[in-house]
């Protein structure tokens, strides 16, 4: 189609979705940020009567959101699921650097709540993910510079920035140097930015009908700008002076809000009126050869009344550009079937919120009716006008006669109104999703903490729903959305400390991702039950390890994620900062030193028990000879002294040889075999033929008188 079909759609789309939104979704957005507001019901015409609303709505609301929140806190409560075997670590870092840039500056919390606050109020929220980018620019000059130093400063090595030469490099020194020379360098700033879309300010194809925006055909956002920055934004000032300025846009969401942006008297300078302008993007084959693409450009939907004016109703602003998907993504808290609109809270609070607000009045209008009554008054025996204004506790009723003055006096409604309100807590309790009270932990089983546990997760079952069709729905999807937005148009790399390492990434080499898995937590009670269940599970796990089930049935790594998931289920933020990931480098290098040290330990070990082992055996043997050798000398020497005995010799001559024979049976003992040599050397004690022997006792060697007596062999 051409420019001119291309805009006839884009009118007509547009057209159809106001039309949509002001029939089937105002209505109920509007109600919903009412009850919120503690707008609805209306109070009373007459003004006598109590106006009071419960805010069953809003309290409800805030709670579920604030039992919800934790569940987004630690990491990442989305991740991408690996294409195959050698992709895990790979998409386990575009996770992390996908959760680094959505939580910036706490955007994340901000963009979360104000959705979960959207589709809790209005049945829907509306993501919106996109690259901000600003550019700075900084001249700098240089002196006394060697041409192959300025050829390198002219050349950008960031992809962020760029550099131009202004003028010339201009004249040299004696030296060869160029005496002075500038140089402009252009700054890219990135920025992946997220953000809740306020509901009332988003239009999409009216035909659309899935929770989800991905494939979306048509999708409109509208802005609020000064005509003065429309220039910026690439206008041509001849189309921003017929964009008609608008003070007040008549949405009754912001009314309903009690926000109305832009409102305010007309100024002088019309580039400093506020104007209304619609962001489009439209699957079309606007160019030749295009085969359904998406473009995008400005839009206004009228043009202002003058000669000057050359746009219809309404037209582009700026020129159709084509773009690879647009930047919405959109969720639910509860699902309707076959709907873009989801259930909110306040629909399934709503007439709880009326009939609580009905008995307060009630209630209120029993306690002014028993404080004071209507009254009886005997016409000219009292004082009308005196009655009406003084019946009040303790004022002074003027009468002329005794009982001209009387109360009827109405029945006490406020036990029914307790048990009545008493209910309706009850039912909004589990209507909404979230306790509030205490009041049912009087009952029976619920006198411990345990049983007013299991009460709360029994209530809080529709908030886990909740938290889960929220994650499924828009958090899958902003992940998947900022996934494909750092690929296609962040420029520089992403650099940052994972798992106690600096990594860098270029987003535009990453893989396209269509898979995400969500890991969000408990929320609530729920939390109380994970940690219990987490804190069994990591026993279990150091137990398998103790009993030498490592890589069997658990490993490091399934420790390590128990770890994270139990400080998150603790409410804990930024976990992997309190534990070390086995899989880094750094564990694994200290792994690696454990490993060398206990192996060394265990040679050294083994090392000491084969010398002890060697020297067992060695001592064994020298024992066994020892004792051969004493056995034998013994008798020789017995003999000889019987035979001294008889030849006559001296009692201490007798000791003395029989001393000398003990010490020349142990230096004679028989000579060391190859076994002990081999242990006594494996001992370090070196080996040998043992020791020489000394002078034998005279006779012993000799034999005395026998003359052949030798040590044994």
């Amino acid at each position: 189609m051409d420019r001119e079909a291309l805009q006839e759609a884009v009118m007509s789309e547009l057209a159809r979705a106001n039309a949509w939104d002001l029939e089937q979704w105002e209505p109920s957005r509007v109600e919903g940020v009412k009850l919120y507001e503690g707008n609805l019901p209306d109070p009373p015409e007459d003004a006598d009567l109590s106006g009071v609303i419960s805010p069953d709505v809003g309290d409800m609301v805030e709670a579920i959101i604030a039992q919800m929140q934790p569940a987004f806190s630690g990491i990442s409560p989305i991740t991408f699921e690996p294409a195959g075997a050698g992709d895990e670590a790979a998409a386990d870092a575009e996770t992390w650097f996908v959760y680094r840039e959505l939580s910036r500056n706490g955007q994340d919390f901000v963009a979360i709540t104000s959705a979960l606050r959207d589709a809790l109020v209005c049945r829907t929220c509306v993501f919106k993910v996109w690259i901000d980018e600003h550019k700075t620019v900084d001249t700098r000059d240089y002196r006394d510079v060697d041409p192959a130093t300025a050829s390198a400063l002219l050349v950008s090595q960031d992809p962020t920035e760029s550099r131009e030469l202004l003028g010339e490099l201009g004249e040299r020194g004696a030296d060869g140097n160029y005496k002075h020379f500038r140089c402009r360098i252009t700054k890219t700033h990135q920025q992946l930015r997220v953000e809740a879309i306020a509901p009332e300010d988003f239009r999409k194809w009216s035909d659309w009908q899935f929770p989800t925006l991905s494939g979306c055909p048509f999708v409109a956002e509208r802005h609020r700008y000064q005509r003065g920055e429309l220039l910026s934004l690439g206008v041509p000032e001849s189309l921003a002076l017929q964009v008609p300025a608008r003070f007040y846009v008549g949405d009754m969401t912001q009314t309903a809000r009690r926000a109305l942006p832009g409102a305010g008297l007309s100024s002088t300078d019309p580039m400093l009126e506020p104007v209304v302008i619609w962001r489009v993007y439209i699957r079309a084959e606007f160019e030749q050869g295009a085969e359904g693409e998406t473009y995008t450009a400005l839009w206004s939907e009228a043009a202002v009344k003058s000669s000057k004016a050359t746009a219809g109703p309404g037209f582009f602003l700026t020129e159709p550009k084509e773009v690879p998907f647009h930047c919405y993504c959109s969720g639910v808290v509860l699902l309707e079937s076959h709907r873009f609109l989801g259930k909110s809270a306040a629909d399934k609070l709503r007439q709880t919120q009326y009939s609580k607000s009905e008995v307060l009045r009630q209630w209120l209008d029993n306690l002014a009716y028993l404080n004071n009554g209507r009254i009886i008054a005997v016409q000219g025996l009292a004082n009308a006008r005196q009655l009406a204004d003084n019946n009040k506790p303790g004022g002074i009723l003027d009468a002329k006669q005794k009982d001209a003055v009387q109360y009827i006096i109405g029945p006490d409604a406020s036990q029914s109104a307790l048990a009545a309100l008493n209910y309706l807590d009850k039912a909004r309790n589990e209507a909404g999703g979230a306790s509030l009270d205490l009041q049912t932990s009087g009952q029976a089983g619920a006198d411990t903490w345990r049983g007013t546990e299991r009460q709360y997760t029994a209530k809080e079952m529709l908030s886990q729903l909740m938290l889960r069709t929220f994650s499924e729905t828009g958090l899958r999807d902003v992940y998947l959305l900022a996934h494909r937005t750092l690929r296609e148009y962040c420029i520089g790399n992403l650099t940052g400390k994972y798992r106690g390492e600096w990594i860098q990434a270029h987003p535009g080499q990453w893989p396209e991702r269509e898979l995400a898995e969500v890991t969000v937590g408990a929320s609530g009670s729920a939390m109380t039950a994970r940690v219990q269940s987490l804190t069994a599970t990591l026993q279990e796990q150091l137990t398998a390890l103790q009993q030498g089930q490592s890589g069997v049935l658990v490993d490091l790594p399934q420790v390590y994620q128990t770890l994270l998931a139990l400080g998150r289920a603790r409410g804990l933020e930024q976990i992997d900062r309190l534990w070390i990931d086995p899989a880094s480098a750094g564990a694994q290098n200290a792994q690696r030193q454990k490993a060398q040290s206990a192996q060394a330990q265990q040679m050294a070990q083994a090392q000491f028990m084969e010398k002890m082992a060697a020297i067992q055996v060695a001592l064994t043997a020298w024992e066994k000879r020892l004792d051969a050798s004493v056995k034998y000398f013994e008798a020789v020497l017995k003999a000889e002294v019987e035979q001294m005995k008889v030849l006559g010799h001296s009692t201490t001559e007798l000791e003395r040889l029989q001393l000398e024979g003990l010490v020349a049976a142990a230096t004679r003992a028989p000579a060391q075999s190859p076994a002990e040599e081999q242990a006594l050397r494996l001992a370090g004690a070196g080996g040998g033929n043992g020791a020489a022997a000394p002078a034998a006792a005279p006779g012993m060697m000799d034999g005395g008188e026998d003359g052949d007596a030798a040590a044994p062999e």
